[in-house]
């Protein structure tokens, strides 16, 4: 274990990263999606995380965040910089699943559109059944604006999110406007090319 690579990254990949044993080949640490709702709480938990990778293993930190997750100024970079880890290069999580190198901003430029990957479908689903009825109007407002949804299939089993998915529609008022069928090796190779490039 001491000779694997860490692979520090949101649990919005959790099933990807599951469904790609990647846990053969690194050493996984996942940080919680509701972190991503304070900059602030989610930098000090990765700093958190990353000193501890840096203690307990001489290997490469690999952190799995897009360039957003912590602000518009660089400072997920600037993070990954201080500690010496090597970051993916994607501008947020669905630029990940879409191979990362901004496909996300050519996938959706004008930035009207919910992308939805299995993640998303059960954070949604979590963050709506635990809100008070006034939590639940802030929530709303969130959505107001977008087009619509696009579901991205990345573990083959949307199937059995319909209900969540249907839950989320209702509540948004939002309806799925495609559907893409992905292969989550995508996310392995986005990896892979990170490291290659830092070697």
């Amino acid at each position: 274990m001491g000779d694997k690579d860490y692979l520090v990254c949101c649990s919005v990949f959790k099933d990807e990263v599951e469904n790609l044993s990647l846990n053969k080949d690194f050493v996984v640490v996942f940080l919680g999606m509701t972190l991503h709702s304070d900059y602030s709480l989610l930098e000090k938990n990765l700093r958190t995380v990353l000193e501890n990778c840096v203690k307990k293993n001489p290997g490469k930190i690999v952190l799995v965040y897009g360039d957003d997750c912590l602000g518009l100024n660089g400072e997920m970079k600037k993070l990954a910089k201080e500690f010496d880890a090597v970051k993916v290069d994607a501008v947020n999580c669905i630029d990940c699943f879409l191979g990362g190198k901004g496909n996300y901003l050519k996938a959706d430029p004008e930035q009207k559109l919910i992308f939805l990957t299995p993640g998303w479908i059960k954070y949604f689903n979590h963050q709506q059944k635990k809100a008070t009825e006034e939590e639940k109007s802030f929530l709303k407002t969130m959505f107001i604006g977008f087009r619509g949804i696009v579901l991205l299939d990345t573990t083959g089993n949307l199937s059995q999110y319909k209900d969540q998915i249907n839950n989320f529609m209702d509540f948004t008022g939002l309806k799925i406007l495609e559907t893409k069928k992905l292969d989550s090796n995508q996310i392995k190779q986005l990896i892979n090319q990170t490291i290659q490039k830092n070697n």
